[in-house]
């Protein structure tokens, strides 16, 4: 018979192989809730720091009869409204406006002019912005446009009262025979 060799020494036991850890996997649907959350989170987070509105000051030397809450235009569309109106220390009237963020933020240079939307219109007004370049240096929330690039309305009834006496006779005189009544 034939035997088989046997090693010499004592038999040792085979190395053991540690069993792999067992990693339990979730389903994936139980993290939806989670990224739903982080979502939510996201969005109130950037509709609570947006900015919706810029705020200017305008000073002009005389306010045209504006009122608080008239549009203000920037281009013939409505970009805002006017928020309040006060007398600075030195006399001119402030106008604190309220201009939409899609139209802003505004730049140095931006001028405002106060206008009429028609003739038939007597005590409507509405500021119109004419936007500096967009290379020019942003203007901050809450700066002050100044005088110097601000003017006011002319009424009709102002120009006449400038003028001479003589000259309104002419000028109604010419004004009459073109059937134009004022």
């Amino acid at each position: 018979t034939s035997e088989t060799p046997r090693p010499l020494g004592p038999r040792r036991p085979a190395p053991s192989i540690p069993p792999k850890p067992t990693v339990q996997k979730r389903p994936l649907w139980r993290w939806l809730p989670v990224a739903a959350l982080l979502v939510v989170v996201a969005v109130v987070v950037y509709l609570a720091t947006r900015q919706t509105s810029y705020h200017y000051r305008l000073d002009f030397t005389d306010a045209g009869q504006l009122v608080n809450g008239d549009l203000v235009r920037i281009g013939g569309t409505p970009a805002g409204s006017i928020d309040s109106i006060s007398l600075t220390p030195n006399g001119l009237a402030q106008v604190d406006i309220a201009v939409d963020s899609s139209f802003g933020p505004l730049h140095q240079g931006t001028t405002a002019t106060i206008r009429t939307p028609g003739l038939t219109s007597v005590a409507s007004r509405y500021i119109d912005l004419s936007p500096a370049p967009p290379f020019k240096p942003t203007l901050a929330d809450n700066a002050v446009i100044p005088a110097q690039d601000t003017h006011g309305i002319v009424d009709i009834d102002e120009l006449f009262n400038a003028l001479n006496a003589n000259t309104r006779d002419r000028k109604s005189t010419r004004l009459n025979s073109s059937h134009i009544t004022i």
